[in-house]
């Protein structure tokens, strides 16, 4: 898994001059550069020291968008909808659509029966 995480930070900083421009929003813009920076020096951290040495652990982004960090928020995630779950078999569950998309469905017909 780190060797993905490295590679895809090195993709983002290869592309700097695509996403880090006053033409992109600053949202995202803010976002690549907290990946950019996750555990370097830029986003700080901690000093652990002994006799035989010392340890230094620089802090994560928390970004969503972060391959490390993100990851984690969507483990977590995924683990609390399968513990709302009931414990025991089923085949299949029931999900209601939310109102605002059945103007969707209405005006489009042939969604309804799309099958999964």
């Amino acid at each position: 898994m780190k060797h993905t995480e490295d590679s895809l930070k090195k993709i983002f900083e290869l592309k700097r001059d695509e996403w880090d421009h006053a033409g992109e929003r600053s949202a995202v813009r803010e976002n690549y550069r907290k990946v950019c920076d996750c555990r370097t020096p830029a986003m700080g951290g901690d000093v652990y020291a002994s006799a035989e040495g010392e340890k230094v652990f620089y802090h994560t982004c928390k970004s969503k968008c972060c391959p490390s960090c993100g990851n984690r928020g969507t483990l977590d995630w995924l683990y609390q909808q399968d513990a709302a779950l009931p414990d025991m078999p089923f085949v299949g569950i029931v999900l209601t659509l939310p109102k605002p998309f059945w103007r969707v469905f209405e005006a489009h017909r042939r969604l309804v029966s799309c099958p999964l």
